[in-house]
C-alpha cells in the first residue's frame, strides 16, 4: 500500500518527503495508518484465492496474453512497466488479478441467479478498460511484486 501511495503521489508530481513534511508525518506513521487496511486487503485476497482454488477458477494463458497486449498499447513508451508485464512475475500478477476478478464475478452471478428480482450487474469484460488496474501494476512493478496468491499459508497459521 505504501508503494501504491508513492505511485499516486508521483503521478501528482509530489515527492513523498514533501508530503511527509507538510502532513508532519513519518514513514512509520504512514505504515501505522495503512496497516488496518493492508490486513483487510490481505485477508480478502487469501479468501478469494481459496474460493478460486475450491471453485477451480483457471485463467487461460490467452487471457493473460491479451492483458499483456493491452499493456503494450497503453504503456508503449514505458519500457520498465512493459518489461514487468512481460516477465514471469508480471504475468503471474496479471493471472492472479484476473483470477480474483473472475471469482468475484462468479460469486455475483451465483447470487444474482438466486435473487432474480435484483437488476443485472455488468461484467468487467463488458467494458473496454483493462482488467488489471494500472496503479496497482505500476506499484507492483516498482517493487517487483509477485503474485499475492502465491503467499503460502499453512494450516493453523494466522492469515
Amino acid at each position: 500500500m505504501h508503494d501504491e501511495f508513492r505511485s499516486t503521489l508521483a503521478r501528482q508530481g509530489i515527492a513523498e518527503s514533501a508530503y511527509l513534511s507538510v502532513t508532519k508525518q513519518t514513514e512509520a506513521d504512514l505504515h501505522t495508518e495503512f496497516r488496518p487496511r493492508a490486513e483487510t486487503r490481505v485477508k480478502t485476497l487469501l479468501v478469494l484465492s481459496k474460493i478460486a482454488e475450491v471453485e477451480g477458477v483457471v485463467v487461460p494463458d490467452a487471457d493473460v496474453q491479451a492483458e499483456v497486449d493491452r499493456a503494450r498499447e497503453r504503456y508503449g513508451r514505458d519500457a520498465k512497466l512493459l518489461a514487468y508485464f512481460e516477465s514471469e512475475r508480471g504475468r503471474n500478477f496479471i493471472r492472479s488479478t484476473l483470477r480474483r476478478s473472475q471469482t468475484v464475478e462468479k460469486l455475483i452471478d451465483e447470487w444474482l441467479a438466486a435473487h432474480p428480482e435484483h437488476p443485472p450487474i455488468p461484467h468487467a469484460e463488458d467494458s473496454e478498460t483493462a482488467a488489471v488496474d494500472a496503479a496497482s501494476v505500476e506499484a507492483s512493478a516498482a517493487i517487483g511484486a509477485t503474485d499475492p496468491d502465491a503467499i503460502p499459508v499453512s494450516a493453523g497459521e494466522p492469515a
